[in-house]
């Protein structure tokens, strides 16, 4: 086969065997007679082939696809993201293990070998902007940032929203996205801030949060740190919302009082629900667990084939949506065909 027929064989892979996949791709797709090959043979060249290429082709396929439709899924003119991250499970085998390595966290727990999968995904369109996936020991706000580094180069994040949990109460995060002209709306933690909160008036308003050398300490990015010195300061909007507890949500942004209110805000992060069924998406419908070898290489090769496919499977998904669903002729009716 050419460079062009394997990587077209890696994304027509349905979770068989290689030797049934081969067979399905040379008599379907290439309409040849099966000629007898080994899985080792069909390992070996895929080794030959960079994950870049998945990369590249599902990044090009949506910086495409946000160019020609530039008006579509955005909230308020912004294009509003959700961010997190799951641990997916790998093959496992020594190889496996000894190319991803696990965590001190996973050492005692169990023996099964993980990676931990994070991405940014559109709450509107469900489209995968940018994804990654590596060992467990990468922390999550690093792979946040490096998303944000990511969009910038690809799409005008001036007009993007960036929706945390409450995994990533990272003044760093906030000060990134801010150095970026970025717009970010965090869920805190209870425990985070907790004095400034406290202070507060009222239910939205601006409070300072002093950069103390504690808190610099955990940055990574050395020029951001000196950023963040000289500034002293970091002022930042907080709003409590009511979602139905007993205590209200503790919601971090910089996006100002003129363009969103709080109830905006509520609708914003309650958006964030999209990435969780969509890491459910992953798992389930396109399979993304089921890796057809045991390298790193062609592990990755998997994922960003299935993150392709998926991209792809989203846009005929939206479109038909678009032509088949009606609105109920009786008004009394709340169901959507």
């Amino acid at each position: 086969m050419t460079q062009k027929e394997y990587t077209a064989y890696i994304l027509f892979q349905r979770s068989c065997t290689a030797y049934i996949e081969a067979i399905r791709f040379f008599t379907i797709m290439l309409s040849n007679d099966f000629k007898t090959i080994s899985s080792q043979a069909i390992g070996k060249q895929r080794m030959y082939i960079d994950p870049n290429v998945f990369i590249d082709m599902y990044e090009l396929y949506i910086n495409k696809l946000y160019d020609k439709f530039s008006g579509f899924s955005k909230f308020k003119g912004y294009i509003v993201c959700a961010c997190d991250g799951s641990i997916v499970d790998l093959p496992n085998v020594t190889l496996t293990r000894q190319e991803f390595p696990l965590g001190d966290e996973y050492l005692l727990k169990e023996k099964r070998i993980r990676a931990r999968v994070s991405c940014f995904m559109d709450v509107h369109s469900k489209h995968i902007l940018t994804t990654k996936i590596v060992e467990t020991t990468v922390n999550e706000i690093n792979l946040a940032i490096e998303h944000l580094e990511n969009l910038k180069q690809r799409l005008d994040i001036t007009k993007l929203i960036t929706v945390y949990d409450r995994g990533y109460p990272s003044i760093e995060s906030m000060m990134k996205t801010i150095d970026l002209d970025s717009k970010f709306l965090i869920r805190l933690p209870k425990n985070v801030f907790r004095h400034p909160i406290k202070q507060m008036k009222t239910n939205d308003e601006i409070i300072k949060i002093n950069l103390t050398n504690n808190r610099l300490s955990h940055f990574d990015d050395e020029n951001l740190k000196e950023k963040a010195r000289k500034m002293g300061r970091l002022e930042i909007r907080i709003a409590l919302v009511d979602i139905g507890k007993e205590e209200p949500e503790i919601l971090a942004t910089n996006l100002t009082h003129d363009e969103f209110s709080s109830e905006d805000l509520k609708e914003l992060y309650a958006k964030r629900w999209t990435v969780e069924t969509g890491f459910d998406r992953l798992k389930n419908l396109i399979e993304i667990e089921d890796f057809s070898g045991t390298r790193r290489k062609i592990i990755e090769q998997d994922f960003y084939a299935h993150i392709f496919v998926y991209n792809l499977a989203i846009t005929i998904k939206n479109h038909a949506e678009n032509h088949i669903t009606r609105i109920p002729q009786n008004k009394n009716e709340k169901t959507y065909y």
